[in-house]
Protein backbone atom coordinates (compact mmCIF):
# COMPACT_ATOMS: atom_id res chain seq x y z
CA UNK A 1 0.00 0.00 0.00
CA UNK A 2 3.06 2.65 0.94
CA UNK A 3 4.19 1.69 -2.72
CA UNK A 4 0.92 2.68 -4.28
CA UNK A 5 1.04 6.20 -2.40
CA UNK A 6 4.64 7.14 -3.04
CA UNK A 7 3.31 6.58 -6.94
CA UNK A 8 0.93 8.72 -6.60
CA UNK A 9 2.59 11.15 -5.00
CA UNK A 10 4.96 11.62 -7.74
CA UNK A 11 2.88 11.47 -10.41
CA UNK A 12 0.84 14.66 -8.72
CA UNK A 13 4.36 16.15 -8.58
CA UNK A 14 5.10 15.44 -12.16
CA UNK A 15 2.02 17.01 -12.89
CA UNK A 16 2.69 20.13 -10.95
CA UNK A 17 5.67 20.58 -12.58
CA UNK A 18 5.14 20.56 -16.41
CA UNK A 19 1.60 22.23 -16.17
CA UNK A 20 2.57 24.04 -19.28
CA UNK A 21 3.94 21.23 -20.73
CA UNK A 22 0.38 19.07 -20.54
CA UNK A 23 -1.72 21.80 -21.35
CA UNK A 24 0.15 22.47 -24.50
CA UNK A 25 -0.27 19.04 -25.57
CA UNK A 26 -3.80 18.89 -23.62
CA UNK A 27 -5.03 21.90 -26.11
CA UNK A 28 -3.19 21.10 -29.37
CA UNK A 29 -6.62 19.80 -31.29
CA UNK A 30 -8.17 23.20 -30.44
CA UNK A 31 -5.19 24.85 -31.54
CA UNK A 32 -4.05 23.14 -35.05
CA UNK A 33 -4.75 24.77 -38.08
CA UNK A 34 -6.61 28.16 -36.78
CA UNK A 35 -5.51 31.63 -36.16
CA UNK A 36 -5.73 33.17 -32.71
CA UNK A 37 -5.05 36.60 -31.93
CA UNK A 38 -2.76 37.43 -28.73
CA UNK A 39 -4.42 40.50 -27.18
CA UNK A 40 -2.85 40.32 -23.40
CA UNK A 41 -4.94 38.71 -21.59
CA UNK A 42 -4.46 35.73 -20.06
CA UNK A 43 -7.56 33.55 -20.47
CA UNK A 44 -7.66 34.36 -24.10
CA UNK A 45 -6.84 31.14 -26.02
CA UNK A 46 -4.28 32.98 -28.04
CA UNK A 47 -2.11 33.99 -25.01
CA UNK A 48 -1.95 30.75 -23.29
CA UNK A 49 -1.17 29.09 -26.82
CA UNK A 50 2.11 31.44 -26.70
CA UNK A 51 2.60 30.90 -22.93
CA UNK A 52 2.07 26.98 -23.13
CA UNK A 53 4.35 26.76 -26.21
CA UNK A 54 6.82 29.06 -24.91
CA UNK A 55 7.46 26.70 -21.59
CA UNK A 56 7.08 23.72 -24.03
CA UNK A 57 9.80 24.81 -26.55
CA UNK A 58 11.55 26.56 -23.11
CA UNK A 59 15.72 27.53 -24.63
CA UNK A 60 14.92 27.20 -28.00
CA UNK A 61 14.68 29.56 -31.27
CA UNK A 62 10.92 30.08 -30.79
CA UNK A 63 11.47 30.72 -26.65
CA UNK A 64 14.66 33.19 -27.93
CA UNK A 65 12.60 35.17 -30.66
CA UNK A 66 9.59 35.84 -27.68
CA UNK A 67 12.20 36.83 -25.18
CA UNK A 68 13.56 39.40 -27.71
CA UNK A 69 10.27 40.76 -29.78
CA UNK A 70 7.52 40.14 -27.27
CA UNK A 71 4.52 38.23 -27.85
CA UNK A 72 2.78 38.51 -31.11
CA UNK A 73 -0.65 40.05 -32.71
CA UNK A 74 -2.01 36.63 -34.04
CA UNK A 75 -0.76 33.08 -33.79
CA UNK A 76 -1.07 30.11 -36.15
CA UNK A 77 0.02 26.64 -35.71
CA UNK A 78 -0.61 22.96 -38.31
CA UNK A 79 0.60 20.15 -38.69
CA UNK A 80 3.17 19.73 -41.47
CA UNK A 81 3.44 16.49 -43.64
CA UNK A 82 5.48 14.68 -41.81
CA UNK A 83 3.06 14.79 -38.90
CA UNK A 84 5.74 17.65 -36.57
CA UNK A 85 4.33 20.60 -35.29
CA UNK A 86 4.61 24.61 -37.27
CA UNK A 87 3.95 27.42 -35.61
CA UNK A 88 3.50 31.39 -36.73
CA UNK A 89 4.03 34.20 -34.71
CA UNK A 90 2.75 37.71 -36.60
CA UNK A 91 3.80 40.88 -35.50
CA UNK A 92 1.17 43.43 -37.72
CA UNK A 93 2.77 46.45 -36.59
CA UNK A 94 6.23 45.33 -38.14
CA UNK A 95 4.58 43.58 -41.32
CA UNK A 96 6.15 40.39 -40.19
CA UNK A 97 5.68 36.61 -40.00
CA UNK A 98 8.36 34.32 -37.94
CA UNK A 99 7.80 30.35 -39.13
CA UNK A 100 9.11 27.41 -36.66
CA UNK A 101 9.27 23.95 -36.93
CA UNK A 102 10.03 21.11 -34.63
CA UNK A 103 11.39 19.11 -37.52
CA UNK A 104 10.12 15.49 -35.80
CA UNK A 105 6.90 14.51 -34.39
CA UNK A 106 6.66 14.89 -30.65
CA UNK A 107 10.26 17.14 -30.44
CA UNK A 108 10.20 19.86 -27.72
CA UNK A 109 12.68 21.40 -30.32
CA UNK A 110 11.49 24.34 -32.35
CA UNK A 111 13.76 25.76 -34.72
CA UNK A 112 13.50 29.37 -36.69
CA UNK A 113 12.43 28.51 -40.71
CA UNK A 114 11.76 32.13 -41.86
CA UNK A 115 10.60 35.72 -41.50
CA UNK A 116 8.42 37.06 -44.29
CA UNK A 117 5.63 40.09 -44.76
CA UNK A 118 2.02 39.00 -44.16
CA UNK A 119 0.38 38.26 -46.79
CA UNK A 120 -3.26 39.89 -48.11
CA UNK A 121 -5.18 36.70 -46.60
CA UNK A 122 -3.34 37.16 -43.14
CA UNK A 123 -4.06 40.36 -42.76
CA UNK A 124 -8.22 40.11 -43.65
CA UNK A 125 -7.93 36.96 -41.07
CA UNK A 126 -6.68 39.44 -38.78
CA UNK A 127 -9.06 42.43 -39.22
CA UNK A 128 -11.91 39.72 -38.87
CA UNK A 129 -10.47 38.30 -35.93
CA UNK A 130 -10.35 42.08 -34.16
CA UNK A 131 -14.44 42.63 -35.17
CA UNK A 132 -15.33 39.75 -33.73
Amino acid sequence: MKIIHVFFTLMILLLLSSCAAFMHGYTDDKALNAYYLVNGDKHNFGDRRVYYNQRFHHNTDLDNYLNKLGKPDMIYEYEAKEKHIGLQLFYIAKDSVYVFDSKRKHCTCMSFLESRKIDEYEKATYLRLLNK
